[in-house]
Formats: structure tokens, C-alpha cells, sequence
């Protein structure tokens, strides 16, 4: 069983690197650079934001005691919504890629 704190950055490592797969599938259909290279940034920066919180302790939001609510860390909101950035944009752009003419 691998420990908590070794599972995120694997998790980022294996998103990124699918995520750069689908970059390079859209570059070679579309012959084109402009698209994938933001996505690959996105994918980056999510890689990064997991491993910051896998290190700092900040992967699990923290409940206040006053009331029922999470306080998020930043980190998480930003992993968490460029990894479904990412995903949405591949989608999209496989999609439009590999639809019949």
C-alpha cells in the first residue's frame, strides 16, 4: 500500500502525462501548436499545485468547528479546477478533431 503523501504526486505525474498524450494526439491531427501548448501549461500547473499540497498537508480541506462549511486551500481549488479545464478543453478539441466531415 503506498502512503498518502506518495499517491498525489503519482496521481498529477499519471494526469499529466495523459493529458500531454492527448496534447501531442491534437498537435498531430491538427498540425498545429497554437492549442495543445496552453493545455500543457494548465496540465503543469495542476501537476504542481498537487505536489505542493501532498508536501504541505493541505490535500484534505479542514472543517471549521463555528459551522459546516470547508475552508479550501487555494492550492486545491486551483488543482481541482485545472485539471477540469484541461479534460474539458481535450475533450472538446477530440472531439472536433475526429468528428466525420
Amino acid at each position: 500500500m503506498w502512503p498518502f503523501v506518495a499517491l498525489a504526486p503519482v496521481t498529477g505525474l499519471v494526469t499529466t502525462l495523459t493529458q500531454g498524450f492527448y496534447c501531442w494526439r491534437i498537435s498531430s491531427l491538427r498540425r498545429s501548436h497554437l492549442l495543445p501548448f496552453p493545455i500543457m501549461m494548465v496540465s503543469l500547473l495542476q501537476l504542481a499545485s498537487i505536489i505542493y499540497l501532498a508536501f504541505t498537508d493541505d490535500l484534505a480541506p479542514a472543517l471549521e468547528s463555528s459551522s459546516l462549511s470547508f475552508k479550501l486551500p487555494p492550492f486545491l481549488v486551483t488543482w481541482l479546477g485545472s485539471t477540469v479545464v484541461c479534460d474539458s478543453v481535450i475533450t472538446i478539441c477530440m472531439i472536433l478533431c475526429l468528428r466525420p466531415s
